[in-house]
C-alpha cells in the first residue's frame, strides 16, 4: 500500500529497520544466509533484546519481546543459501530495539563465522484529529453550533478530520437511525 513505511537496511550502521507498524499486527522479513564454502555448516540464529543506543529504556524481557526468528537452527549445504524469517509484532506504542545474531557452529573463519546486526521497529496506531470545528464542549469533544433557523431552511457546517499519524486511517461516521433534523454528507 502506498504511503506505508518500508523495511530498510542501513549498511554503515548495521541496522535493519522494520519502520512503523500497527500495534497488534505482525509483519515479517526474510534474510538470506549463504554458505560460501565446500562443506555444510550449521547456523544458530537468535534475537537478543537490547536497550537503545541513546540509553533509553532498558532491554525488554525476551519473553515479551516483539521480535522472533524462525528457524532458530538450520543447516546450509555447500555453496547454497537458506532463508530465515524475522517477525515483528508490536505490543504497544513504542520503539523497539534488538539484535539478530547468526553463529556458525565450529566456524573458524572470523569474517564468516558470525553475523550480527541491530533491529529497530516502532509500534504505532492511526491518529485522527478533528481540526474543524475548533469549538469544544466542556469534556473536550468537538462541538458544531447551529444558529436558530426558520422552518424549512437548511444550514451546512463542515467537520474536518486530519490524519496526523504515519499509518493510513479509516474513519467511520454514523448517525442515529431515528430520522431527525440533522444529517451528514461526505464532501
Amino acid at each position: 500500500a502506498a504511503g506505508l513505511p518500508s523495511n530498510v537496511f542501513a549498511e554503515d550502521e548495521k541496522l535493519f529497520s522494520f519502520g512503523s507498524h500497527m500495534v497488534g499486527h505482525e509483519v515479517s522479513e526474510r534474510f538470506k544466509l549463504t554458505n560460501p564454502f565446500k562443506v555444510p555448516c550449521t547456523v544458530d540464529v537468535q534475537i537478543a533484546a537490547r536497550a537503545t543506543k541513546a540509553g533509553g529504556k532498558d532491554a525488554i524481557d525476551p519473553g515479551t519481546a516483539p521480535f522472533d526468528i524462525e528457524p532458530k537452527k538450520l543447516t546450509i549445504p555447500p555453496h547454497e543459501h537458506r532463508y530465515v524469517t524475522c517477525y515483528f509484532s508490536p505490543i504497544s506504542m513504542q520503539t523497539y530495539f534488538a539484535s539478530l545474531e547468526a553463529n556458525v557452529e565450529l566456524g573458524t573463519v572470523p569474517s564468516t563465522k558470525q553475523l550480527s546486526f541491530d533491529l529497530m521497529a516502532e509500534g504505532t496506531l492511526p491518529h485522527v484529529v478533528v481540526t474543524r470545528p475548533v469549538t469544544r464542549s466542556e469534556d473536550g469533544s468537538p462541538l458544531l453550533q447551529f444558529p436558530k433557523l426558520l422552518v424549512g431552511r437548511t444550514l451546512r457546517q463542515k467537520l474536518t478530520l486530519r490524519n496526523e499519524g504515519v499509518l493510513p486511517a479509516t474513519v467511520s461516521i454514523s448517525q442515529p437511525s431515528v430520522p431527525g433534523s440533522f444529517s451528514c454528507v461526505l464532501c
